[in-house]
């Protein structure tokens, strides 16, 4: 199971072109994304394997404002992070509850995994920069 998906990022990337982009807590915790194609990669190695479930991470590790910094940069987005305190969402999310199910369920994923470090083992080889900026040379 990988910590988090080099592909999810391109939301945020998206979010930073449009200059709307934030970042749940102070942004300390640490996660080590790994690239879509080295998942795939691991998964085809383990066919006939017995089943077990793996942690897989990639290469680099980074605090969340480090991450959010990059994806910033990869979409030439150089306006500020938003903090958004995580005792604020917290505060509201049962008032969201009653609003949206999925929205709901969306903050209160997202306000867990920001308290915590994602940190896996290191399975994957190519790094989050390469994957913004030479996505093209992944294929070959």
């Amino acid at each position: 199971k990988p910590v988090a998906l080099f592909s999810m990022l391109e939301e945020m990337a998206i979010m930073a072109r449009k200059g709307h982009i934030g970042q749940l807590g102070q942004g300390d915790r640490l996660i080590n994304p790994i690239y879509d194609g080295d998942v795939a990669g691991f998964a085809v190695s383990c066919i006939g394997s017995p089943s077990q479930t793996l942690e897989l991470g990639g290469p680099a590790t980074y605090t969340r404002q480090e991450l959010a910094q990059l994806v910033c940069e990869a979409a030439s987005y150089s306006g500020r992070v938003t903090e958004i305190p995580l005792d604020y969402v917290e505060t509201l999310l049962p008032f969201v509850r009653l609003l949206s199910r999925n929205l709901y369920d969306k903050l209160a994923f997202m306000a867990a995994v920001s308290k915590t470090d994602c940190v896996a083992p290191t399975v994957g080889q190519y790094s989050l920069e390469a994957y913004f900026e030479l996505e093209p040379q992944l294929s070959n």
